[in-house]
């Protein structure tokens, strides 16, 4: 859950401000699903997963999903990379 800015960015002291009463700031940002329908998906590649994720509409229903999705994604594909 996030509360996105203007500019693109989020802030965890405002999201937990907009917690403490009836927020219609926040957005939830979905990387993966793990269980869909009382299944457990956990078995499946990462990929497959993600592909289930977009066909049930459950995420990038704001843009600022897709934004911090792929900075996410960007980010762990580089520590990856990183790796020895």
């Amino acid at each position: 859950m996030v509360v996105p800015a203007d500019d693109g960015t989020t802030d965890f002291l405002v999201l937990q401000n907009e917690l403490k009463g009836r927020s219609k700031k926040i957005v939830m940002v979905a990387f993966d699903l793990p269980y869909l329908n009382g299944y457990d998906l956990r078995g499946l590649p990462l990929f497959e997963r993600k592909a289930l994720l977009k066909k049930n509409h459950l995420q990038d229903r704001y843009p600022i999903q897709r934004q911090l999705r792929d900075r996410w994604s960007r980010d762990v594909q580089a520590r990856l990379q990183d790796r020895p």
